[in-house]
C-alpha cells in the first residue's frame, strides 16, 4: 500500500505548491507579469520534457533497479554525466532565449538561467529516485523545495516585490537544496565523470532519440497555443486563457504522479510476462483519471460563485467557459499518456514518435488557424483535435504490438510441440 500512496501524496505536494504560486501570481502579480511567467515557464518545462525522455526515461525502463546490478550503475553513471551536460545546456538556451526575447542588456536573463540549471538539476535527481522506485527520498526532494519556495514566495508578497526577477533569482536556492537533499538521501549516487559523455550515452542515444522525436512534437502539441498566443495577442491575454486551468492543476500533477509511478511498475509486469495485468492496469488508469476530470468539473460548477469570488477575485472575468474547455482538453490528454507509456515500455519508440508527430502537426496547424480566425480562447481546441488523432494512432499501434507478439507466442509454442 505504501509503494502506491507515497507517488500520489508526493504529487500532492507539488500540486499544493503549483496551486500555490498560481494563486499568489493571478492575486499579487500583474496579468503582464503572469503571462510571462507562464511563457518562460512554459519553455522550461519544455526542457524537462526533453530531460524526461533522456534522463528519466532510460533510467526507469532500460535496466530495471537493482542494487546487485552492476549494469545498472554503468547506466546511472552514463546517465548522471549526460544530464551534467543537459543542464548547463538549459542553462545557456533560457539565458539566450530571454536576452534575445528583451532585446536589452537585463539582469532577468542570468536570473531566469540561474533557476533554470538548478530546477533541471533537481528534476534530474528526481528522475533517478522515482526509477529506482525511492518514492519517499522524491516525496522528501519535492517537500523541501515546496515548503522552501512557498516562504519566498510569501516573501515576495509581503515586501511587495512579486516580480520576475526577485521571483527567479530567490527560486534558485529552494531548487539547488532540494536536489543536494535527493542526493544526500539516495544510496550510492552515480558519480558523475565528463569524460567521454556523449560516447558513453551513445548506446541509450539509440532507443531514446524517438522518445526525445516524441516529446519534441508533444511539447509542441502542448504548448503551442502559450507561444502562439503571446506572440498573436501578447501576455495579458496569455494571463487570462492559462488562468483557466488553475483549479485543474492537481488533476494534471495526479496524472504526472501516475506516470512516475507506472513506469517500473509495467516494466515489471513486461519481464514477467503478465500482459493480461499490463493492459488491464492500464486501462483501469486511463478511466480513472477522465473519470476524475468528470467529477472535478462538477465539483467546480457547484462551487463557482466560491472561486470566482476568492481565487479570480474580479480580476480575471468570465473563467467558468475557460475552466470548462480546459476541463476537456486534459481529459483528451490522458489516453495519450497511457498509450505513450505502453507504446515505450513495449519497446515501440519509432511507433510512439510518429503518432505525436502526426497528431502535433495537426495541434499547430487547428491551433494556428483558431487564433488567427476565431479568437485566442478556441487555440485550446486545436490542442485537442490534435490528442485525438494522436491517441487513435498510438491505438492502432499498441493493438498491432499485441496482435504481434501473440503471434509469436503460438509460433513459439507450436514450435516447441
Amino acid at each position: 500500500m505504501k509503494r502506491y500512496a507515497l507517488p500520489l501524496i508526493d504529487q500532492g505536494v507539488v500540486a499544493a505548491f503549483n496551486l500555490a504560486l498560481q494563486l499568489a501570481l493571478v492575486r499579487f502579480a500583474s496579468a503582464e507579469d503572469y503571462g510571462t511567467f507562464v511563457l518562460w515557464q512554459a519553455l522550461l518545462m519544455v526542457m524537462v520534457g526533453f530531460q524526461d525522455a533522456m534522463i528519466g526515461l532510460p533510467l526507469s525502463v532500460r535496466v530495471a533497479y537493482d542494487p546487485a546490478n552492476r549494469r545498472r550503475y554503468v547506466l546511472e553513471r552514463q546517465v548522471a554525466a549526460f544530464a551534467a551536460l543537459f543542464v548547463a545546456v538549459g542553462a545557456v538556451v533560457m539565458l539566450l532565449g530571454v536576452s534575445l526575447a528583451n532585446g536589452a542588456v537585463s539582469w532577468l536573463a542570468p536570473a531566469q538561467a540561474l533557476f533554470a540549471a538548478t530546477f533541471l538539476a533537481y528534476y534530474a535527481v528526481r528522475f533517478l529516485a522515482q526509477s529506482r522506485a525511492k518514492f519517499g527520498a522524491a516525496l522528501a526532494m519535492d517537500t523541501v523545495y515546496s515548503v522552501l519556495a512557498l516562504a519566498t514566495v510569501a516573501a515576495l508578497v509581503v515586501t511587495g516585490r512579486l516580480t520576475l526577477l526577485p521571483l527567479f533569482l530567490f527560486l534558485s536556492a529552494p531548487a539547488a537544496i532540494a536536489a543536494a537533499s535527493g542526493l544526500a538521501l539516495l544510496d550510492r549516487p552515480p558519480a558523475v565523470r565528463l569524460r567521454r559523455t556523449l560516447k558513453g550515452y551513445a548506446a541509450i542515444w539509440r532507443d531514446s532519440r524517438w522518445t526525445v522525436v516524441a516529446v519534441a512534437a508533444s511539447e509542441l502539441q502542448n504548448r503551442a497555443f502559450v507561444f502562439t498566443i503571446s506572440i498573436l495577442y501578447g501576455p495579458a491575454v496569455l494571463a487570462g486563457i492559462f488562468a483557466g486551468n488553475l483549479i485543474l492543476r492537481h488533476l494534471v500533477m495526479l496524472v504526472l504522479a501516475w506516470k512516475a509511478f507506472a513506469r517500473p511498475f509495467v516494466a515489471a509486469m513486461r519481464e514477467s510476462g503478465d500482459m493480461k495485468g499490463f493492459v488491464r492496469f492500464c486501462a483501469v488508469s486511463a478511466v480513472a483519471l477522465v473519470g476524475l476530470y468528470v467529477v472535478n468539473l462538477l465539483v467546480v460548477t457547484l462551487a463557482w460563485p466560491l472561486i470566482e469570488t476568492y481565487i479570480y477575485a474580479g480580476k480575471y472575468e468570465n473563467m467558468l467557459p475557460v475552466v470548462r474547455v480546459w476541463t476537456l482538453i486534459n481529459a483528451l490528454q490522458v489516453p495519450v499518456v497511457v498509450l505513450a507509456l505502453m507504446l515505450t515500455t513495449l519497446g515501440r519508440y519509432r511507433d510512439d514518435s510518429l503518432a505525436v508527430i502526426t497528431g502535433a502537426l495537426v495541434t499547430v496547424s487547428a491551433v494556428v488557424l483558431l487564433a488567427l480566425f476565431v479568437g485566442p480562447q478556441a487555440t485550446l481546441f486545436g490542442a485537442g483535435l490534435g490528442y485525438i488523432f494522436t491517441a487513435t494512432l498510438m491505438g492502432r499501434r499498441v493493438l498491432k504490438e499485441f496482435a504481434r507478439r501473440r503471434q509469436a507466442g503460438a509460433s513459439s509454442s507450436a514450435s516447441a510441440t
